[in-house]
């Protein structure tokens, strides 16, 4: 796995979210039978990478985000989801960037 995070260093940032993500990865593949113990291939595609690289980024954004208090979000529901949503900060400097972007 640390390899996979060397090879990527230029374009997402290690941190333990992406870690578990990509353990999440690996086992699901594994159990799906979709990778074997010498496979040197964890995604299928390009597409499949673009798409965990993009998952990485967005990460980094809503973290970031939530950093600044923009951002707040409630923990996963029943289906696993994670509900992000502007905190009363947030909602106010969205305000204020549309009124700059109005003039």
């Amino acid at each position: 796995m640390d390899e996979i995070f060397e090879t990527l260093k230029e374009d997402i940032k290690y941190s333990d979210f992406m870690k578990n993500r990509l353990c999440n990865i690996l086992t699901k593949k594994f159990i799906d039978g979709e990778l074997c113990s010498g496979d040197q291939a964890v995604f299928k595609n390009e597409d499949e990478l673009l798409s965990f690289i993009n998952e990485a980024l967005v990460y980094e954004d809503i973290k970031h985000l939530m950093e600044l208090e923009l951002v707040g979000y409630l923990d996963e529901d029943d289906d696993d989801v994670t509900s992000f949503f502007l905190t009363e900060k947030g909602k106010q400097y969205v305000e204020e960037m549309l009124k700059k972007k109005e003039k």
